[in-house]
């Protein structure tokens, strides 16, 4: 019985006390092997994805196409709305653009922008993939080779029994049912043996296929097996971290999200063409973007009076002298329902098309929820069976020592004892399965919840942080000037701009802002960094100013057109033959109503290399209110009906003893405070 008590004890170990997160140390193996791990298992999984690479290759040809069609929507915009002619005296004015291109215009590179980031995100979610099946694939192997082992020895013992039987038969110590009783029982594991060996090659060979290695010999695999160590307060957690990262549910965001900027393009192009007209079906929109139940028969009814009410001016005939013309002559280009005559239901479509976008989001997310929670409750039941099994083992291991005593004192003869072994290692290979069984659910419950268990197992925050900035086109279409970049993740409607500054570039710059129409965007951010807001913080405005600093000290800044995803920044300095200026600094006005007064707050930022320390506002030949020098650190405050705009107020700038360094203006346009290129300088 020497040969069984090693059996017992190693697997004992490897069921009640070896099962650790992250592995166990492994069995000592022939010296000319080698250990497989899983880590090395999965690196080689992902490098040799087919998969992976097919969707990384269609990223690439979605951001040339993605290039190719901005700039060309880019030349079909100025080629319509710009003056034209040939040699052959072939003349075309500027024509207006029709809803349906302007809608391309604002629409389209967003949506190819959503096209590629949903081939990101799949990305990941194949990874997810990739990192289960070869989970299991390393799993399956390693524990066929645990049972080759321990059977092995197992049948080792009984053919060292079956021998003592035999040379027992021969002095009458033994008789010959135990030696049937052995023989059958060697059968058993012989047969139990080649059964294993055929199921462990098969699995090596599928290992092998998936990792690009040959691990179908001089290979040992190591234990990998893993312990549930997630409470259940944990799974309201996964389940939002599963909604955040699953592919099903982000592409249905993404159509919904699209499906709400078509809506929210589609009624702002008609309100500014059609302006109080749009009153009649205003009510029903507004409906259908809050998430309210809408009568799309009556919406209908509605829509077809708008579509006659923006017809009506043309409807009828009006006579002149002699004459009888219909008002239809009258008609202009874009006028009317010609605004629209190629998508006539563009916003009654595009309400519908978000409804439906948006219960589906709803449908996809508890549908995602149910899963998470039953693969959870099913990982428990699975974790639970394993326990148990691992205590009956243990107690059958106290009762199989407890027989083998006996056995020595003459009172249990060796049938039992060999019953209680039988059975123990019958049960410790069930507990061996169950286990087995248990981490195969354990990576699928991982591949569905996105990779929250290795988050979490590894003792990583489920909380999503805030990506990296940069630009993903810079690989294909480099740009080696100052430049910047926009793009709009759909899937939340957040806008990200960023700048990028080649090294060694003069003026030096490290930080930008950005601003609309007065108004600063975010906040001062790093160069190499990207500023994020939802895409409302602009107004929808295409007109952005970047103001460039090197640390504190403002640089220059540049308009830009955010209907332009990139494009090099122009940092050069004005003409000779222009008006000299320079920029000294920037100012922020903001307005409060007190009742039936306004009152406003002018805040100035001069750079510092001015020397300015105070200043003093004065609006035509007197000061507002009073003719008091401020300090720079001081905001000035006003009755609003006292200046009716900034662009009529002089700045001056005092240094630290008081004298006159400068007066400067207020550009409202770029908000920023400009001098005469003569004055002042330090």
């Amino acid at each position: 019985m020497n040969p069984n008590r090693s059996i017992i004890q190693r697997l004992a170990c490897l069921l009640l006390c070896g099962v650790v997160v992250l592995g166990l140390a492994p069995r000592a193996r022939a010296a000319q092997s080698k250990t497989f791990l899983l880590q090395q298992a999965q690196t080689m999984a992902l490098a040799g994805s087919s998969d992976i690479s097919k969707v990384y290759n269609q990223i690439l040809l979605k951001k040339m196409k993605y290039v190719e069609a901005v700039e060309g929507i880019k030349a079909k915009v100025k080629n319509k709305t710009s003056f034209r002619w040939s040699p052959l005296l072939s003349f075309k004015f500027p024509e207006p653009l029709n809803m349906i291109e302007e809608h391309e215009l604002n629409v389209k590179p967003l949506t190819l922008q959503a096209e590629i980031q949903t081939l990101q995100h799949q990305m990941d979610d194949l990874t997810y993939q990739v990192l289960a099946d070869v989970n299991k694939l390393y799993t399956q192997a390693y524990i066929s080779q645990e049972k080759i082992a321990f059977t092995q020895e197992r049948l080792d013992a009984a053919q060292e029994q079956l021998e003592r039987n035999q040379a027992r038969l021969v002095t009458g110590q033994a008789t010959q049912s135990d030696v049937d009783t052995m023989s059958k029982k060697v059968e058993t594991l012989t047969t139990e043996l080649s059964n294993l060996k055929r199921t462990f090659e098969t699995e090596k060979a599928e290992l092998t296929e998936m990792v690009g290695l040959d691990v179908t010999s001089g290979y040992t695999f190591r234990n990998s097996l893993n312990e549930l160590a997630m409470p259940r307060e944990m799974l309201e957690s996964i389940i939002t971290y599963t909604l955040d990262n699953d592919q099903t549910v982000y592409e249905a965001r993404t159509t919904a999200s699209t499906a709400l900027m078509n809506l929210e393009n589609y009624e702002s192009l008609m309100r500014s063409q059609y302006g109080g007209k749009m009153d009649t079906i205003q009510g029903y929109i507004n409906m259908v973007k809050q998430g309210q139940e809408v009568d799309y028969a009556a919406f209908q009814m509605k829509y077809e009076e708008f579509l006659t009410a923006i017809d009506r001016p043309w409807a009828g005939k009006i006579r002149i002298l002699f004459f009888t013309f219909t008002m239809e002559w009258f008609k202009g280009e874009i006028d009317g329902s010609r605004y629209i005559e190629d998508e006539m239901y563009a916003v009654y479509t595009a309400c519908m098309d978000y409804d439906s976008a948006r219960a589906e989001v709803e449908s996809t997310e508890a549908s995602i929820r149910s899963q998470v929670e039953s693969s959870y409750e099913a990982l428990v039941s699975s974790w639970n069976a394993y326990q148990t099994l691992a205590q009956t083992c243990a107690e059958q291991q106290e009762e199989l020592s407890k027989a083998a005593a006996l056995n020595k004192l003459g009172q249990v003869d060796f049938t039992q004892v060999d019953d209680a072994q039988s059975t123990y290692q019958e049960t410790q290979l069930e507990a061996l399965d169950a286990l087995a069984s248990y981490n195969e659910q354990l990576y699928d419950f991982d591949r569905l919840t996105c990779g929250a268990v290795t988050k979490y197992m590894s003792g990583e925050s489920l909380d999503m942080g805030a990506g990296e900035g940069g630009d993903s086109f810079s690989d294909i279409d480099t740009i080696d000037e100052p430049y910047y970049y926009i793009y709009t993740t759909v899937d939340d409607l957040v806008f990200h701009i960023g700048v990028s500054i080649p090294e060694d570039f003069e003026p030096a710059v490290n930080q930008f802002e950005v601003w609309s129409d007065g108004y600063q965007i975010g906040e001062r951010t790093a160069i190499g960094e990207e500023i994020s807001h939802l895409s409302s913080d602009y107004g929808g405005g295409v007109d952005l100013v970047i103001r460039l600093y090197n640390s504190d000290e403002y640089v220059t800044e540049c308009a830009i057109d955010a209907t332009v995803s990139r494009d090099v920044l122009n940092l050069q300095s004005e003409s000779d033959d222009g008006p000299q200026e320079r920029t000294i600094g920037s100012y922020r006005a903001s307005t409060t109503n007190r009742g039936d007064l306004s009152t406003s707050e002018l805040t100035i930022n001069i750079n510092a290399s001015e020397g300015a320390k105070s200043y003093a506002v004065r609006y035509g030949e007197a000061g507002v209110y009073s003719t008091d020098v401020m300090d720079l650190s001081q905001s000035f405050q006003y009755l609003t009906l006292l200046i009716t705009s900034l662009e009529d107020v002089t700045l001056e700038l005092y240094d630290a003893d008081g004298a006159l360094l400068l007066e400067a203006r207020f550009d409202t346009e770029l908000g920023t405070i400009v001098t005469d290129a003569q004055e002042g300088g330090a």
